[in-house]
């Protein structure tokens, strides 16, 4: 003997099962049921003729700030995924002059690009340039290859400095752009640049 189908209440999305009232098809009161049961179980519901009422009072406060993602049902407050290069100096010592004498002396200075994204990224460019602090004099810029970083991760390297950087005791300031090609579409475009002071 069938019963008539009855009303299910199911809450959304996780679709827990609230109630069955009666028996369906013979069987026994469905409770305690999985999410994934409860799912299978409302769309057996729908092909049979049933009636599901899905409300939004079902919709607990998690629930109902999900929200379709690319296409994907996901949770606006999850961490955004992407990369995110910043620039900046070697720390604890930005300004650890190492001497050099190829191809003609000079001193090197430490910088450090970071990958602080969730996801990797590929090889891409740093932009490094000086400026004089005491006449605002500003070098012509140059480019140093990052190779590609893991979440997490920094590459860092040293990179010849202006000789008023060391020559003269105002110093310069040290002027570090990540990604400075726009090569990789990051988290934020607004932290790729970096300037700190150094002197000898």
């Amino acid at each position: 003997m069938t019963a008539t189908p009855r009303a299910i209440r199911l809450a959304r999305p996780n679709l827990a099962l609230h109630a069955v009232e009666g028996h369906i098809a013979g069987g026994p009161a469905l409770q305690g049921m999985t999410a994934l049961a409860s799912s299978l179980l409302a769309v057996s519901l729908s092909l049979a003729g049933c009636a599901i009422d899905v409300t939004d009072d079902d919709l607990t406060e998690t629930d109902s700030e999900l929200m379709y993602c690319g296409g994907e049902l996901c949770d606006p407050r999850d961490p955004p995924a992407g990369p995110d290069l910043v620039a900046g100096p070697l720390s604890p010592t930005p300004c650890n002059f190492v001497y050099s004498t190829y191809p003609q002396p000079h001193y090197k200075l430490p910088i450090r690009i970071t990958n602080r994204g969730t996801t990797a990224v590929g090889a891409s460019k740093a932009r490094v340039q000086f400026v004089i602090s005491w006449t605002q004099f500003e070098t012509v810029p140059f480019d140093v290859a990052v190779p590609a970083l893991e979440p997490g991760t920094s590459y860092a390297t040293y990179v010849p400095t202006n000789a008023s950087c060391w020559l003269q005791a105002p110093g310069c300031d040290v002027r570090v752009t990540a990604d400075s090609r726009r090569a990789y579409a990051e988290l934020s475009e607004t932290n790729n640049l970096a300037t700190w002071h150094c002197a000898k």
